[in-house]
């Protein structure tokens, strides 16, 4: 995982790096603003997380955790300024998954 990003981050990023001809690597905010918005965001500065994979969210210190579904059931850090944003994003998401 390159800067936190998930492979179907990467899946969706080869297309689109080939289709602009980038073939040097990409900063993570321009990664950012070439993701589709409803379904990935950024919640560390080397962290952009898809929304349908989130599991979980729990405090660490100041900052969070956002658990995320996968083979391997990870977690990636949630910056301390993007903790209360993030948590109202995914709310309802983790009503369903907790019922």
């Amino acid at each position: 995982m390159a800067l936190g990003i998930d492979a179907q981050v990467l899946a969706q990023l080869g297309p689109m790096m080939e289709a602009v001809g980038e073939s040097e690597p990409l900063a993570i905010g321009d990664v950012e603003s070439r993701l589709d918005t409803a379904r990935f965001v950024r919640v560390h500065r080397s962290h952009i997380v898809n929304l349908d994979r989130v599991v979980g969210l729990k405090r660490s210190g100041d900052s969070g955790l956002v658990e995320l579904a996968s083979p391997d059931h990870y977690s990636v850090p949630v910056a301390r300024s993007r903790v209360g944003w993030f948590k109202a994003r995914i709310e309802s998401k983790l009503d369903q998954v907790e019922t």
